[in-house]
């Protein structure tokens, strides 16, 4: 199913009936998604702007639009839910040829900040996926056009996993209320940093990063407890 065009109101339509045939809609996965890395220098502008077109109304605006629909449903019925974004661990970590492609996932952490504490109120949990690279069909000619510097950087940094492994490791982050999931070491890490894996300028940038490291974690953890607590009464 193309969900590049598709509108929250059909996706409505969709659970509606979803709902008219199993009696409620219990769990969303909202995997639909395109990647093509491509350098931004050297391409044609016609080109980087079909890719940016294509990928944003994939990757960003119909995960967030069949959220946004499954959050609803839930939340109406009164019986709650849970929904999960398969982003990627491109989402967390950006390459050279895939800065499209990262900032249709990029987005999905953005939402999940907070929406999450929207919809909890609703009894609606909402969490995202970073899986890694995945030994699909589509990953498979994914590489075949990746640009050599993509492809170098891409083999060193993360893992071909099978997708029964990806799907197990989603399931279980799903049942265990997990927020941000993943199944792979550094992306797992780079969960727990505030600013990710932005890159940084020059060396007294990244002193300056660990200078504020105790500060910046404090305020993270502060408002991990003030952002929900201000949700719960209604702020």
């Amino acid at each position: 199913m193309d969900v590049s065009s598709m509108k929250c109101s059909t996706f409505s339509e969709l659970m509606g009936r979803a709902a008219e045939s199993f009696g409620r809609v219990d769990v969303v996965v909202a995997n639909a998604g395109t990647g093509v890395a491509k350098l931004l220098v050297g391409s044609e502008l016609t080109q980087l702007d079909d890719l940016m077109e294509a990928q944003i109304s994939t990757n960003l605006m119909g995960s967030l639009r069949c959220a946004i629909a499954a959050g609803q449903v839930m939340a109406s019925d009164g019986q709650g839910g849970r929904i999960c974004i398969v982003s990627s661990a491109a989402g967390l970590i950006s390459l050279p040829g895939y800065s499209i492609y990262s900032a249709t996932k990029f987005g999905h952490r953005g939402f999940l900040a907070g929406a999450y504490h929207e919809l909890r109120r609703h009894g609606v949990h909402l969490s995202v996926y970073y899986p890694g690279s995945i030994n699909t069909p589509g990953f498979q000619e994914e590489k075949r056009q990746m640009p050599p510097v993509t492809l170098r950087i891409e083999s060193q940094c993360s893992d071909v996993s099978s997708a029964e492994s990806v799907a197990d490791i989603l399931l279980r982050g799903i049942e265990n209320g997990t927020k941000e999931i993943t199944n792979e070491l550094l992306p797992s890490l780079v969960v727990e940093a505030p600013t990710g894996c932005a890159p940084l300028d020059a060396v007294v940038a990244a002193v300056t990063q660990l200078i504020r490291a105790g500060w910046s974690q404090y305020l993270h953890l502060m408002s991990k407890w003030y952002v929900p607590s201000l949700v719960r009464h209604g702020d």
